[in-house]
């Protein structure tokens, strides 16, 4: 997965959720890929719901103008709540003048510094 292997999966934790993760999602941490937006939503959302007990968020009508939020229908729960509660946030694509669209943007590489961003969000939580 790297970046650097999803910043140690949250370090002090990072034994206890590694182990889970590894249990329900094994295919998430193959060190052979990169860490995808979706996959690091995906990671985020079970940190959430397993460690900190949070339950799912049902209003996804925030989320009306996220273009790409059912392309992955196995990951659009898990961003939609890491979008919901501020974890990730979504990219805005100019389309000329003052206009934009909305979109997760699933599959491209979360960076360094979004995923230690995110990290402190959903630890901070």
């Amino acid at each position: 997965m790297n970046i650097s292997d999803f910043i140690e999966l949250f370090s002090p934790s990072e034994e206890v959720f590694s182990v889970m993760l590894l249990e329900t999602e094994e295919y998430l941490y193959r060190r052979d890929r990169e860490c995808r937006r979706a996959d690091a939503a995906r990671i985020l959302h079970r940190y959430l719901s397993e460690i900190k007990k949070f339950p799912d968020l049902s209003d996804f009508s925030p989320l009306k103008d996220i273009k790409d939020l059912y392309d992955c229908r196995i990951c659009a729960n898990d961003i939609a709540q890491v979008l919901l509660r501020m974890i990730m946030e979504p990219v805005k694509i100019p389309t000329g003048g003052t206009s934009y669209i909305t979109i997760f943007d699933l599959e491209t590489k979360i960076t360094r510094e979004e995923a230690e961003s995110a990290i402190s969000r959903v630890i901070s939580l």
